[in-house]
Formats: structure tokens, sequence, C-alpha cells
């Protein structure tokens, strides 16, 4: 039991260290802004034509683009389905997802964010 209780307050010792760097700082800003980045360019789409936006519209960046979309997904924000021809899959935010994307929007955040 203590070596576990050694290693998991070395692991925070650690954890401490890093995060106060910039580099890492930054990577936490981007991983907590992705998600509205996404959110943002599926919602403006859709707003625009009116009809779920195929996958290849939204360039996801890698590991936490994908991550950030499973996140809208199991947050009720946006809804995936079957691209049929077109794509493999289709994203339509949800009700709850437009109005994430107002608040933000009206808030301001997208233009801190990018």
């Amino acid at each position: 039991m203590t070596e576990l209780t050694n290693e998991t307050q070395a692991h925070k010792d650690f954890m401490v260290l890093i995060g106060q760097t910039e580099a890492m700082e930054q990577m936490l800003r981007f991983v907590q802004a992705e998600p509205a980045r996404i959110l943002r360019r599926i919602c403006r789409e859709y707003e625009k034509y009116g009809t779920a936006v195929p996958d290849h519209h939204v360039h996801l960046s890698g590991y936490i683009g994908e991550a950030s979309m499973k996140a809208l997904i199991s947050a009720g924000l946006m809804q995936s389905r079957d691209g049929g021809k077109i794509s493999l899959w289709e994203y339509e935010p949800t009700e709850a997802g437009l109005a994430q994307y107002t608040a933000l929007r009206d808030s301001g955040f997208y233009e801190t964010t990018g």
C-alpha cells in the first residue's frame, strides 16, 4: 500500500512541476477549447444549409479532435449518424448544442479563442 501511495505522490509532484510550464498551459487551453471550436464549425454549417454536416467538412485534429467529438456526443450536444453515400459520418447539433453554441458566440468566447 505504501508503494502505491509513494508512486501516486511522485506522479502528483511531477504533474505540479509540469503543469507550471507555459507549454503545458497552452496544451490544456487547446484541449479545453477544441470541443467548442468543433461545435462552432458544425453549427455554422448546419445553420447555413439546414442539414447534417458530413465528416469531411469537420476537420478533426487527430486524437484531440476525435475525443472532442466523442465528448460533444456524450454530452448530448451533437448527434452522429451514418453518412450514406457522401461521407462515413454526418453530424447534427441537438437543441442543447445549438443553445451552447449561441451562448458561446454571444459571450465573445470565439473571438478570444480563434
